[in-house]
């Protein structure tokens, strides 16, 4: 049994149960562009001021409402999915992997449906490099096809 961390939806009569999690604004870095610094920040006081909803001419159940909408709007712009299994392991899948930009799943199940299907179907190839190490594998329908690893001393 596999959930998405990047929506609330659930579920009980498939056995699928969601959570949201708040994502955490990264600190934009000195090199990134001034827009995108603006776009964050924006985005990260919109959050903050609904996390504190000061106004109170909004009822409590339609403050979270807009609170979680804005927060499904900010996961569904991740580059990653984030799904948390039975054991309680969370592990990421690169969103590209799972549907294209204008074909995003409405419903978390359908994410974790993709997300289940990904790798049985498909060649897979995965290639790690650093710090003189190789390793590179390629895969399909699960089971390892080729692989390889070497390491270089200097």
């Amino acid at each position: 049994n596999v959930s998405s961390l990047s929506g609330s939806d659930s579920d009980p009569d498939n056995g699928y149960e969601t959570t949201s999690t708040e994502t955490t604004m990264p600190k934009p870095s000195e090199s990134s562009s001034g827009n995108r610094t603006k776009k964050l920040d924006r985005r990260f006081r919109l959050i903050s001021s609904l996390s504190s909803d000061s106004d109170g001419e909004e009822t409590s159940e339609a403050a979270e409402k807009r609170k979680h909408d804005i927060l499904m709007a900010t996961a569904s712009r991740h580059s990653k999915v984030f799904f948390e299994n039975d054991r309680g392991d969370i592990f990421s899948i690169y969103r590209c992997l799972l549907h294209n930009k204008k074909d995003i799943p409405e419903v978390n199940d359908e994410m974790i449906a993709q997300a289940l299907n990904s790798g049985k179907k498909t060649t897979w190839t995965v290639i790690m490099l650093g710090g003189g190490h190789f390793a590179a594998a390629v895969f399909q329908d699960g089971q390892a096809i080729v692989h390889k690893t070497f390491h270089t001393y200097t």
